[in-house]
């Protein structure tokens, strides 16, 4: 894959965001963030080679448990990032099965190594991927560029 150009403001949190997250990008770049937006192919955001983050609205992730979906989304983020992490936003009335939920759950976390998060709304998802980026790059000085790349190369 091509690897494009990165801006990184000095001091700056940058955050690799799709370029359709519009309402989160704007929250974002309100938190101080730098965004670079582009047309991912895996992922929402990237908040270090390590840590990529797939949003999803409670309805979207329901949804896509039942139509599978979830699992080959789940095994391209496994695949291309050490650290992938869902986020499901909001709450909603969707309803699954209960055993077909939690086996789904148990799934991510097994089979893909991924941390669910649940965030309240499109601003609380902001703030966490704001300070997902931050630790990454200036505590633990972990790099971000646009290059997805699999941890096993």
């Amino acid at each position: 894959m091509d690897t494009q150009k990165i801006l990184k403001p000095a001091g700056k949190v940058v955050i690799v965001s799709d370029f359709r997250e519009k309402e989160i990008i704007n929250h974002l770049k309100a938190l101080g963030a730098a965004v670079n937006e582009l047309s991912l192919e895996v992922a929402d955001y990237i908040c270090s080679d390590k840590i990529c983050i797939e949003r999803k609205t409670h309805d979207d992730f329901v949804n896509s448990i039942i139509d599978g979906r979830l699992f080959e989304q789940a095994k391209n983020l496994a695949e291309n990032f050490e650290k992938p992490i869902l986020v499901v936003e909001g709450y909603s009335n969707r309803s699954i099965n209960e055993n077909a939920l939690k086996g789904a759950v148990a799934s991510l976390i097994s089979d893909f190594n991924m941390t669910l998060l649940n965030t309240r709304n499109q601003y609380d998802t902001a703030k966490t991927i704001y300070w997902i980026a931050k630790k990454e790059q200036q505590e633990l000085k972990n790099s971000v560029s646009s290059a997805q790349k699999s941890h096993s190369e």
